[in-house]
């Protein structure tokens, strides 16, 4: 898979509300192309809490775009 697959997602979390589900396969987030695993997490590296950025996805064999909004790590 050219991208990264999603296993599922969190209930409630960032993904979850910018409407992404499991099996879809990320594969833009803001500026930056997902084609591995080290593709996205250095995605993660440039975002900011609250700063709402572009996602696409690859959903049932067509492109989805989609909008997150990372959150800040929660303490626990």
């Amino acid at each position: 898979v050219d991208g990264v697959r999603l296993s599922g997602v969190r209930k409630d979390g960032a993904a979850e509300k910018a409407g992404m589900a499991k099996g879809d396969v990320i594969t833009r987030m803001g500026e930056r192309e997902i084609h591995n695993l080290d593709d996205y997490m250095a995605a993660f590296a440039e975002m900011k809490p609250d700063v709402a950025i572009p996602v696409t996805v690859m959903r049932d064999g067509k492109a989805v775009e989609l909008t997150l909004v990372p959150q800040a790590p929660k303490a626990r």
